[in-house]
Formats: structure tokens, sequence, C-alpha cells
């Protein structure tokens, strides 16, 4: 006996698709052809299935494995073909004119299950694959409508076999290229039912027709084959073999070429359903016009939801959505959001397409905020102490604009922050906050600053000052503080001068400082020179002398007599000099003076001098000696004139001094003591315009005898030293008023001696609260100092006042005590 272990001979498979007849003449039942079909033999839609079976024969024992591959092109010409496999009964719903009902597809007939109850095996495909999908999800999103609505309807069929698997083919088709095929391969074991002598097993299944309502359009041309010219839709037997992997490995006979074609002719596409946009405002107050694509016999039904995102105008809200029948209609947008404009086109021969269109309403620009006034963001400086009114209509207000109108703001708050303080300076800060129909938001923001100053500075000027006659006074200058901090420059004004009745002089310069708010204060700064009224000194002075009265001035000389009361030649001092201070006028270089003299008890005559030329010196304020011509012209020997030529035309002081010689006062006096010598001077641009008194220049001297007490009583004065004793004519003096006081004191100074002097106020703890004079005093002059005393030490206190190694105290009262 001869064993064969290879193929079993006369294994056939032949592939059959479904030959529908055309609409107005249907074939039914379906004609299964092993061959093509077109529009002349067929009559399909997008969106239905072909059926296709394949009756393979002579099929080998039960139990025996067996994979087939299958291909089927879901690409063709850059259309979407059989996009993938369902069940072979798909071609509802079946509406076409004529009208007529479905064709009955059975896969039995013309097989050995023609009209027998034989058991159908069920196996379910699995999803096709969507990656490089151009339109996201598809084929997947389809098949799985298909299977969610009918399960069965994504299954293979099976009669003699039992299915056990079904695997697509790796690599996968293409989406993306022009032409792509896809295959899978089925797996089963044969199980041919018992008594049945024909070793046949029937396989059956559909090819999904792909649909524009799927794949959608690109340029307004379906991305579906429906249409095109030629036959894209083929499905072919590409190998089998008792395996498991569909190879044709020769244990099954060759398959051979089993390609089966529908034209696209046979296919009738579905209505247009390309929904056709108009203008379309997005925002939440806009709308949008759509329209349906035009053809005769077309009926439309539009469906717009949600209808809180957007509503069909003139259309009621049912079930959340607006519905209409119009070829067109204008959508008036609610609130931001997607919502979905759905358009079903219904053919006179009753089929239909429905094409859903998402749009979104949508604001991304942010409402715009105007301030009343000025820039948002800005920073308005109000300056000085505003009133509330003025800082609230400086923040002012705003308005609120939206790119998608005034409707579609939904409100605009303002807040006000609190006032800011750092120092004097003020801010405060309004914001505005604009929010529109979809949540934007803006903000604008103003901010007022201000300086609240109501406080004036505090000035200070230096300490006044008594100088000696002939100084020149020179004001310092005042410091000043500002409760808002800053620099302050204080500006003086113009040097006043008033003659006291002791013929000092007085100059007074008050400053004057005023802060950035304008808030002022005033002090004033006040220099005393003394009178120059001491015009006769002994032996030895000197101009500087004279100009700062340094030395005690000479009141009286003696002479002596004999027993018969004579004057003889004996004189005290023996020397002595006359100095006087003159101020030549501007425009004129010559000064004459003439010095007008009288003796009591006595004369000034004929050829009786009582000094010479030679004696007479002229001196500039500041004591340098004047090199010019001096001539004294005696014709009068009481009224001598003094000229002094080749001067400055500029105004100028002059300093005359004269020395005189003790005996010659001597001999112009009679016998008969006391005798009183006094003078005074006159001045003119020329010896004969001598007629103006000069100021100060009065003075006398009593003449006696060296014998008579010339001086008062003498007083014992204690001194700094307490060890020592000084005779003094007169004791060291100071007065203050008004005492009790209340911020200004006049303190007034007599002292016997002349030097440098100091007048402090001390507090009741000791502490020197300041310095009301320091300075030169003058022995047997009144001055009088002006003293302020500070606001924060205006309280009892205590005054001191040295001259020399002399000390003096006393008490101020305040007032308020």
């Amino acid at each position: 006996m001869l064993l064969c272990t290879g193929a079993i001979l006369g294994q056939a498979a032949n592939l059959d698709q479904v030959r529908n007849g055309t609409a107005d003449q249907p074939t039914d039942p379906g004609f299964w052809q092993n061959g093509n079909a077109g529009n002349q033999t067929a009559h399909y839609r997008e969106g239905q299935s072909i059926p296709y079976r394949v009756v393979m024969t002579s099929m080998p024992a039960n139990g025996t494995t067996v994979s087939l591959i299958l291909g089927y092109d879901i690409k063709h010409s850059n259309a979407h073909a059989i996009d993938y496999l369902t069940d072979f009964d798909r071609l509802q719903p079946h509406t076409y004119d004529p009208a007529h009902s479905q064709e009955l597809i059975d896969p039995r007939i013309g097989t050995v299950y023609a009209n027998r109850n034989v058991t159908i095996d069920k196996f379910t495909i699995p999803t096709p694959s969507s990656v490089g999908s151009p339109v996201p999800g598809e084929p997947a999103t389809s098949f799985g409508k298909i299977a969610t609505a009918n399960a069965a309807k994504v299954q293979m069929s099976m009669w003699g076999g039992d299915i056990t698997q079904i695997v697509y083919v790796t690599p996968l088709g293409s989406l993306t290229a022009a032409n792509s095929e896809q295959r899978i391969r089925v797996t089963f074991t044969v199980q041919i039912p018992a008594g049945q002598t024909e070793r046949t097993v029937v396989l059956a299944w559909g090819g999904h027709i792909a649909s524009r309502a799927d794949w959608g359009f690109v340029n307004g041309v379906p991305r579906s084959a429906g249409g095109i010219s030629g036959s894209p839709y083929h499905m072919r037997l590409i190998s089998w073999g008792r395996n498991l992997t569909g190879e044709q490995d020769g244990t099954l006979t060759n398959l051979g070429n089993q390609d089966r074609s529908l034209s696209a002719a046979a296919v009738l596409p579905p209505p247009d359903c390309a929904i056709v946009p108009g203008a379309f405002n997005p925002c939440p107050s806009g709308t949008a016009t759509y329209s349906a694509p035009t053809g005769t016999g077309l009926t439309f039904l539009w469906t717009v939801s949600p209808s809180n995102i957007a509503r069909i105008s003139g259309a009621s809200v049912v079930n959340g959505q607006t519905t209409s029948t119009a070829s067109s209609i204008t959508v008036n947008h609610i609130a931001c959001g997607n919502y979905t404009v759905s358009l079903r086109v219904t053919q006179a021969d009753g089929q239909s397409t429905e094409c859903p269109l998402t749009r979104t309403v949508a604001d991304n620009v942010n409402p715009t905020i105007t301030p009343s006034a000025g820039a948002s963001g800005g920073t308005t400086s109000l300056g000085c102490n505003p009133t509330a009114a003025a800082i609230d209509a400086a923040l002012g207000s705003a308005t609120a604009a939206d790119n998608c109108g005034l409707a579609a703001v939904n409100g605009l708050t303002v807040s006000t922050g609190e006032v800011v303080s750092n120092g004097c300076s003020r801010s405060q800060t309004r914001t505005w906050t604009a929010t529109d129909a979809c949540g934007n938001q803006s903000t604008a923001t103003r901010t007022v600053t201000w300086t609240e100053d109501i406080t004036p500075p505090t000035i200070t000027c230096p300490a006044n000052q008594t100088l000696a006659c002939g100084s020149t006074p020179t004001f310092g200058t005042p410091t000043v503080t500002d409760n808002c901090g800053g620099t302050v420059t204080p500006t003086g004004g113009t040097v006043t001068q008033v003659t006291n009745a002791d013929g000092s002089i007085t100059y007074s310069k008050t400053w004057t400082a005023v802060d950035a708010c304008g808030n002022q204060n005033t002090c004033t700064q006040r220099i005393t020179v003394l009178s120059c009224q001491n015009n006769i000194f002994p032996t030895g002075t000197t101009c500087e002398n004279f100009t700062t009265q340094s030395v005690a001035p000479l009141r009286s000389l003696c002479v002596a007599v004999d027993a018969s009361k004579k004057i003889t030649n004996a004189s005290n001092p023996g020397a002595w000099f006359f100095y006087a201070k003159v101020t030549k006028p501007a425009g004129v270089s010559t000064l004459s003076v003439r010095i007008n003299q009288s003796i009591t008890n006595g004369s000034i005559t004929g050829s009786t001098r009582l000094f010479t030329s030679d004696e007479i010196k002229a001196w500039t304020s500041s004591c340098t000696q004047i090199t010019r011509n001096v001539t004294t012209d005696f014709g009068n020997p009481a009224q001598p004139v003094i000229n002094i030529t080749g001067l400055s035309n500029l105004a100028q002081e002059v300093i005359i001094s004269v020395k005189y010689n003790s005996n010659s006062i001597r001999d112009a006096i009679a016998n008969t003591l006391p005798a009183t010598y006094s003078f005074n001077l006159s001045q003119g641009a020329t010896a004969n315009t001598i007629n103006t008194i000069v100021p100060n220049s009065d003075e006398n001297l009593t003449i006696n005898t060296c014998t008579s007490t010339l001086a008062a009583p003498l007083t014992m004065v204690q001194s700094r030293d307490a060890s020592s004793k000084v005779l003094l004519q007169e004791v060291l003096k100071v007065t203050a008023t008004p005492n009790p006081y209340r911020d200004r004191v006049q303190f007034n100074i007599e002292s016997p001696v002349s030097g440098q002097g100091v007048l402090e106020v001390f507090n009741l703890l000791g502490q020197k609260v300041g310095v009301a004079y320091q300075g030169y005093i003058f022995a047997g002059k009144a001055q009088t100092i002006y003293y302020t005393v500070p606001a924060a030490q205006r309280k009892t206190l205590i005054y001191q006042l040295r001259v020399g190694n002399l000390r003096t105290t006393g008490k101020l009262i305040d007032r308020r005590e």
C-alpha cells in the first residue's frame, strides 16, 4: 500500500460576490457570482456591505486546522474603498428609486447547505486599525457604531467548520497611501456535519463600502471611492494551508488568482451633505449662518445643540436642542463653548445622509478698561494736602468695553485700596476689574500720590552778636529741618539796620524757610555794632584800640599847682589821643574835617596850638594808615581844619587820630580849676563846605589839680577767684526783662571792665541750654542782648555773665509756672 503524506488532492476554494441586479430590476435573492460586478448587475450604497463567500470543497478530515488569508483594498486611487469587514447581510437602509425590498442574501444558495438546517458558526471580526488615519479614529469609530447597534453585524459566518481565530496580518495596510491592501487571516477547524458526504466548508462575510459620512471631504471632494471611475472595490484570496499562518505551504491546493471587483458605478453615492458655513461671529453675542447643498428633490433637517451654547434663530428649544427644515439657518450664539450643527439631507428615494459640524463660540480677547482720565497704570501726583474730594476725583471712574460688545461684559468691579503712608508721602490705588462672558478678565489701576504736610519747617538762626565799634557784621547761615525730610534751603532777606539811642547800630537779617508744601517759618539774627563813642584815650592807644574800644577812655587829666594854686608845668598824663570816625561820601577825593574846641575858664586864641600837623594821622576802617597828603590849617586855633587829599572817589570810612600834649591844654587854661575841655568834629568836601557834624564825635575832658579826687568812690567786688578782691568803681551787672518771660528775653549788661565776655543760659539741672552772647564787653557802656529761648527749654532757667575774672548770675522765671 502506498501512503500519501502531502496535499490531499482535489481541494478547491472559490470566491463569490453577490450580484443583486439594478435598482429598477433587482435580482432577489442575490446571485452569487464567481466574477466581477458592475452597475448593470449590482446596486449598492456607501455604508452598506458587499456580500462575499468562499466555498471550499474536498476539505480534509474533521478537526483539521486550516488558515485562510483574505486581502481587500482599503485604499484605491487615493480613495477609501473597503475600509473594514462585517457580516454578509448589511444592505440596510435599502432606499432606492424605484422603491423595492432588500434582496435576500443567503450564502448557502448553490451549496450543499442550501435549504438545510445546519448550525452556523459565528466569530467576531476584530476592530480595524486607525493608525495614520486622515480622519482621527476612523475606520474604528464607524466599525464601533455598527458593533454597538448589533454585535452580530460584525461577525463572520461559517458552515461545516468552527472559526477559532481572526487576526489582521502585519504589516497593516496604510491609510495614507494612494493604493493599499489590508490582509486578514481566518483560522478554523473542519467540522463537516455527520452523514454529509460532500466535504464542503462555506465562509461568508461583508466588505464595508467606505462612506463619505465617515471619511468626509477634501476641498469638496469625498474621501470615499463612490463615484470615481473604475473598480475600486477588490476582495481576493491570498493563500491557505493546513497551518496556523495561512501560508501556501503545499498542504492544500494552490488557490490561483482569486480577485473579485465591484465598479464604483455600482455604488450609488448618498446625497451631498456638505454644510456651507456663512458669516461667523464667534462672540457669545454673535451669530452664524449655515446653508445646505443645492439639489432637486432634497429635504433638510437641521439640529443645533446644546441650546445653552447656541440656538437656531426663531426655533423653540426641545430636549436641549433646536431644529429647522429650512435650506439655511441663522444660529444665535448664547455662551462660550462648543456646539454641533447637524444636517440630514434626504433624497427623493428616501436615502439620507447626516453630517455634523462642530463650531466654537469663543472670545480670547480680554475686555478693555478705560479710566475717566489718564492712562491705565498711570500715577497722578496731587501735590500737597489735597482734599478727600480731590483725591477721589483724581482716582476717577472707568468704563469697560469688549470686542464682543458691551453685552459681553458681565460686570465692572471697582476697589479702592487703603491710603499707604511713608513719612509725609501718601498714595492710594483704585483698581477696576472687567470680566467678559467667556471669563476673560482685565484689570486697570490708577495710583494717586500726594504729600500731607501742614507743619512749618524748623529754622534756627545763629546766635545774636554784639560787636566792637568799627566791626563789620557777618551773618551766619541758619539750620533748617523739616518734618518731611529733604533739604530746605533758607533764603535771606535784605539786611536792615537801626541806630540805637546809645549810638550803636543793630543790623538784622531775617531768613525764611519754605518747605515743598509752602509751609514757612522765619528767624532773625541781630548783630549790634557798638558805637565808637569813646574818643579820648591815654598815651599808647592805637587805632585798633579805638575801633574795638578795648582800652578804657580818658575822662580827666590833672595838672600840678603850687602853694598859691598856680598851675605848674607838670601834667598827668603828659599826652593823650583823640580818635573819630568820619565817612567820606562817594564822588569826591578830598576830605576836610574841622575840630571844634573850647575850654571853660580859659581860651584858645592867637598862637595857641593844641597839636601840630605831625601829630595828625588818617587811617582806613581796618586801621591801615592812609599815606596821602594831610595838612592842617590853624587860621582859627579853636577850629583847626584837617585836609586829606588824593583819596579814592568811592565812599570811604576814615579814622582821624590826633595826638595831644597835655601841657598845651594846660597853657590854654586860666589858673581857675577845675576846667572842661570840649570838642567835636565837622566835615565837608572842602574847607569852605565843612558844615556836617560827625556823629558821636562830641567829647569832654575834665581838668583838675592832681591832688583832687577825680574818680567815684570805689566799691569792693568779689571776683571769680574767691581769694582775691578787686577795687572797682562799679559792680558787674546784668538784668533780664521781661521776667517772668514767655519766649524772648532782653539782657541789659553793664561792666566796670572791658574784655571778652560770655552770657550763658542753664536749666535747673546745670545743663547748658544756650549761649545768649559771646563777644567783647566795654567798660562803662550799657549793652543790650536779645535772646530767644528754645521752645523745648521754656521753663525756669539760670543765666550767668562772665567778663574776665568777674561773674554774676540771675534767674529767668517761666511765666507759665
